[in-house]
């Protein structure tokens, strides 16, 4: 047999020893077919009911069935009437340590719920327990081997000074500068992570409507998401990623990722509190051969023959293979052949996207509106939701200016500090008190102009919105600064005034309080600096006009929705002469001084579309519709022009 250096380092101390449960490490190796082959079974939340206690019970015997080296529990111990306490934690310990095996657990978000914040419970209690039961140093920390390293990461109770969400899955800074200075002593060593909910990136599905709403679905969502999106992009050793809290199946298309040369698992209950009725463990076999993962069946009460996943040959290639990943980041394909490439795609929450509920905040930064009733904001580097801004009923238009962010919905005008840790709904329905304007006859359309201001449209009525907390204005909140002789359809920043859409087709400029008539028989309109671009009807033909400062250009288009279709249609110019178009769920890029159209090949059906703020970046944004069973829709990023 083949002697592994193996030992345990404190979490946060620096230094190592044989520890009692290294010893009954060691000591639980065994050869099989030759090969020395550590097995860890990696267990989701808890979340006893105590009368279905022999439910776990039974899973227990699954894992000693499957003869494990050591038992990892990712956390949310006992009932939920006992949970966050230390009588939960030695609920689920009486139940753990029957199988009579190792094990090196950590802390959830749910067992921190009772220290966090101003709770009540004295920090460090859960803690100071889960060490005397587990008996183990710390309740981080890594365990070293040979050829590759463990690494834990537990749970902490917020400061009450920033607690956002009670149940966030927060690591404190001493933990995470613990994890940073750990993972540069040994370069070149894989690395398998364990926590209880994932880093921001993974691309590993939520559930949108409860944790990313919530702002616990990620580890310090509310706090520092990014910085676990930048350490795993930027450690080439951390290879693979173990999480649970999500209480969902390991049969999705995204229940297993591969993100920058890292693969994510999520993981499983094997309790009663499961969403989708699977109750499944993950197993992991390491050997010299490779190291594969295989899921553990509590319902059929066995561990299926096929693998999750596999990878062959010694654990150092997988650093290899993630280093080339990194290598070839941020590449994009300048073949001239292909004017438009697909650069990011996020996924977003189930609800379908609205046609005018997508607005770019900044940066990677996009709003995104639902039919359920969301308004999600989401980061597209890192293909993840980062919270919604409204939860209720749909919301009927967006528009973001320089400080915040602007949406309606029941005839009510909102506003939000985009940078307002605080901007994001939390509860179902929002309680909190909410600043808004209330429209007798609904709000059809706003948007912010190039110094800031809002403009709301209201039936016939175009107003001017003051939305600063000066208590002068205050009792004035809205304006009514102009009755156009038709309802409003749209508005649009021209300059410096607005271009005013109405029902009919006309199109008027409002500037410095001046109204006057551009043009006629518009369906849709749009402009970028002196560009300008419109769909126009004339009889029973359709045309795609282009204005700039030296000409005028005009083509003949085919509206796939037809007539009746027509006034959903939408265009954006996006400018250097580039127009793109959507009609009847399809997108077209058109560049009008070659007059040459492309299709944007989505294979999804668009929803919205938005150009990026910065012209010079040369991108668009569709948010499409969902393409089948768990599938769901996506904010895919667009790069055209090449």
């Amino acid at each position: 047999m083949i002697v592994i250096d193996h030992f345990i380092k404190k979490g946060g101390q620096g230094d190592s020893e044989r520890a009692h449960a290294a010893d009954a490490f060691i000591q639980n190796k065994r050869l099989r077919v030759g090969e020395i082959i550590l097995r860890i079974v990696v267990l989701g939340d808890f979340h006893l009911k105590e009368d279905e206690l022999e439910w776990t019970a039974q899973c227990m015997e699954d894992i000693r069935a499957c003869s494990p080296d050591l038992i990892v529990p990712l956390g949310d111990f006992g009932s939920n009437r006992l949970i966050g306490s230390p009588e939960g934690l030695q609920q689920s310990y009486s139940l753990l340590s029957s199988i009579d095996k190792p094990i090196r657990a950590i802390l959830g978000n749910h067992d921190l719920q009772r220290e966090s914040g101003n709770k009540g419970q004295e920090h460090g209690t859960m803690e100071r327990e889960l060490i005397r039961l587990f008996r183990q140093p710390s309740a981080y920390g890594v365990i070293e081997e040979k050829d590759f390293r463990l690494i834990f990461i537990s749970t902490d109770p917020q400061p009450s000074d920033s607690c956002y969400q009670v149940q966030e899955c927060y690591v404190s800074e001493q933990q995470f500068s613990w994890l940073a200075q750990t993972l540069q002593e040994r370069k070149g060593v894989p690395v398998i992570m364990f926590t209880h909910a994932p880093p921001i990136g993974c691309g590993l599905r939520t559930v949108p409507g409860v944790h990313v709403r919530a702002t616990n679905a990620y580890l310090d969502q509310n706090h520092d998401p990014m910085r676990w999106f930048q350490l795993f992009r930027n450690t080439p050793e951390i290879v693979v990623w173990f999480s649970a809290h999500y209480h969902l199946g390991h049969g999705y298309p995204d229940s297993s990722t591969n993100r920058l040369g890292t693969t994510f698992f999520t993981t499983g209950v094997h309790g009663s509190a499961t969403r989708d009725g699977d109750r499944l463990s993950r197993v992991m076999d390491i050997s010299e051969n490779g190291i594969q993962v295989r899921t553990l069946d509590h319902r059929q009460r066995l561990l299926l023959p096929a693998a999750d996943w596999k990878s062959t040959g010694p654990l150092g290639v997988l650093v290899s293979e993630k280093n080339k990943a990194l290598s070839k980041e941020g590449g994009v394909p300048t073949n001239d052949n292909t004017p438009l490439t697909c650069v990011e795609i996020c996924q977003l929450g189930d609800g379908e996207p609205l046609a005018q509920g997508i607005a770019h905040i900044g940066g990677d930064r996009w709003l995104v509106a639902a039919n359920d009733g969301y308004l999600w904001e989401a980061s597209v580097s890192a293909d993840a939701i980062l919270g919604t801004l409204h939860i209720g009923s749909p919301v009927d238009s967006v528009s973001v200016g320089r400080e915040e962010a602007a949406y309606t919905a029941d005839n009510r005008l909102f506003w939000v500090d985009i940078q307002d840790i605080w901007r994001f709904a939390r509860e179902n329905p929002d309680r909190r008190n909410k600043e808004f304007i209330e429209f007798e006859n609904g709000i059809t359309s706003i948007t912010y102009d190039e110094e800031g201001l809002l403009w709301a449209a209201s039936g016939c009525e175009l107003f001017a919105i003051d939305t600063k907390d000066n208590e002068s204005v205050h009792m004035k909140r809205k304006t009514c600064v102009h009755t156009f002789p038709e309802r409003i359809s749209r508005l649009m920043a021209y300059g410096k005034g607005l271009a005013v859409h109405t029902h009919s087709g006309a199109l008027y400029s409002f500037i410095n309080g001046q109204i006057s008539l551009l043009e006629q028989d518009i369906i849709c309109w749009d402009m970028e600096g002196t560009e300008s671009a419109a769909l126009i009807n004339e009889g029973d033909n359709y045309y795609l006009t282009y204005h700039n400062a030296a000409a005028l250009s005009k083509h003949p288009v085919h509206l796939k929705g037809g007539q009746n279709g027509a006034e959903k249609t939408q265009i954006v110019c996006l400018g250097g002469g580039y127009v793109l178009l959507h009609d009847a769920g399809v997108a077209s890029l058109w560049n009008m001084a070659a007059n040459v159209c492309c299709t944007v090949e989505t294979k999804l059906k668009v929803m919205a579309l938005m150009k990026d703020k910065n012209p010079e970046k040369k991108r668009f944004a569709l948010a499409v519709a969902a393409s089948g069973p768990h599938i769901r829709p996506q904010l895919q990023l667009w790069q055209y022009g090449l």
